[in-house]
């Protein structure tokens, strides 16, 4: 069983496009050699030798993934991002919260979601 701490934004009335977002890791990077999606930002090389990003609609993506966010985003160890239209969650994958890092979590959930809506 994976447990892990997920937290949620309801965008209405923004929506953003479908999109998911999570450590490149070495089965990615053999997906991606091979013909798999991995969206990346040429201003941005380390947010995206850090990151795969997938979206069935890159350009709209792009448009919100504005570069305030992504500088925000490379500050973050880890993280974890999904999203479908009028929500978005962020996490670490496979990574429960302990009691005593739980507000932590939140602000760092809280300046990701504040970064979002101002782009």
């Amino acid at each position: 069983m994976v447990r892990q701490t997920v937290a949620c934004l309801n965008l209405d009335p923004m929506v953003m496009p479908e999109f998911s977002m999570h450590p490149e890791n070495f089965v990615d990077k053999i997906a991606i050699k091979f013909g798999g999606q991995d969206i990346d930002f040429d201003q941005h090389p380390t947010f995206s030798a850090r990151y795969r990003v997938n979206s069935s609609r890159e350009s709209e993506l792009r448009r919100a993934f504005t570069p305030s966010l992504i500088g925000w985003i490379e500050q973050q160890p880890e993280c974890c991002l999904e999203g479908t239209g009028r929500r978005v969650i962020w996490y670490h994958a496979g990574k429960q919260v302990e009691p005593d890092q739980l507000e932590q979590f939140v602000r760092d959930a809280r300046g990701f979601f504040k970064q979002l809506l101002r782009s």
